[in-house]
């Protein structure tokens, strides 16, 4: 039995899919009944791999080039790669993940490519439209933030999380079309740091653990409670970080509307989308992104990446993007608590 493996099958939730594992996922919150959707098994790790034929999808580090990620089709499933990390095999559905850590790699880095890379992909394959995205509830209402990784989702996110706001996701966000407009559904509880700022932004934080072995970021683990914010919100609008306003130092907010055309493409390179090679599967996506486009409000937001910007673009987002809807139900959940005051 490999290491972090039990006898024992745990059962969480993600966005609203209810996952079953037979190892503690503990930035989770355990407990959620019904059936299981997917089902993550860990085996033994792996000494030597299997070399697919070829690789027809991956993604690149910045800088040096290096596969990060690449993905192959092996014995009617994918096979996801991350070299010299861990071997991930999903079904063809996205209902089944069996992850194979290479000798060495400690459980927090399997936890993390599991829950951060892999199962928003296997969510994909489903059909859902995941992107990569940070989202919190103002007044509310889901505001999803995007940009590229270093644009400052987190530290944006973690921020407004702890003045007033509902975090919802950190880096992954589900969003559903129904009952005539778009959902925004909580992925997991908790936030991931570099250390510079966690210690500017949340002083004498206790509730930290390493994100992965090869990496400096932390992670605020926060299942505690979780459940009782995670409910879809209403989707209320798209908001892409961009490149700070010059000078840098002007202290300047701008929050300005984004053409249909430009949200669209960084939508597009924002999902989780690993199977690339078929015209369904990509006439759906393309037909969902445009969909939500069409009904959910784009804005390219600009700020000084210096703390003491947050406030402002707290500000902004309230008073700019956000205005207080007549009291109702709303039509993605039943209930719709008020955000909290952190």
């Amino acid at each position: 039995m490999p290491a972090g493996a039990t006898l024992n099958w745990y059962t969480y939730r993600l966005a609203d899919h209810v996952v079953q594992a037979n190892f503690e996922l503990v930035e989770l919150e355990p407990g959620w009944e019904g059936g299981p959707e997917i089902r993550c098994e860990l085996l033994p790790p792996i000494v030597e791999h299997a070399e697919p034929r070829e690789w027809f999808h991956g993604w690149r580090l910045p800088g040096d080039g290096s596969w990060w990620m690449q993905a192959a089709e092996a014995d009617g499933e994918y096979l996801l790669r991350f070299p010299g990390l861990l071997d991930a095999r999903v079904s063809a559905d996205g209902t089944r993940v069996r992850c194979l850590p290479l000798h060495g790699t400690p459980m927090e880095t399997v936890r993390h490519l599991l829950l951060d890379q892999v199962l928003p992909l296997a969510i994909g394959l489903g059909g859902d439209l995941v992107l990569h995205a940070a989202a919190l509830a103002v007044q509310g209402q889901a505001v999803a933030i995007l940009g590229p990784t270093g644009s400052g989702k987190s530290t944006l996110a973690a921020w407004l999380g702890r003045h007033g706001c509902t975090l919802l996701t950190d880096d992954c966000l589900v969003v559903r079309e129904g009952a005539g407009e778009w959902c925004a559904l909580p992925y997991y509880g908790g936030f991931r740091l570099w250390p510079d700022n966690l210690a500017a932004l949340l002083p004498g934080e206790t509730a930290v653990a390493g994100m992965a072995h090869y990496s400096r970021k932390q992670r605020v683990v926060e299942p505690e409670g979780w459940r009782a914010a995670a409910v879809a919100r209403p989707l209320r609008h798209l908001c892409f970080l961009q490149p700070a306003p010059e000078p840098a130092d002007s202290g300047e907010v701008t929050i300005d509307p984004l053409p249909p055309r430009e949200a669209m493409m960084s939508l597009v390179r924002a999902s989780f989308l690993l199977e690339i090679r078929s015209p369904h599967v990509l006439a759906r996506q393309f037909d969902a992104i445009g969909r939500l486009v069409d009904a959910v409000p784009s804005a390219a937001l600009r700020y000084p990446r210096v703390h003491a910007a947050l406030a402002d673009v707290h500000d902004a987002i309230r008073t700019r993007l956000l205005v207080d809807e007549a009291a109702g139900v709303s039509r993605c959940a039943p209930e719709d608590p008020p955000a909290r005051d952190r």
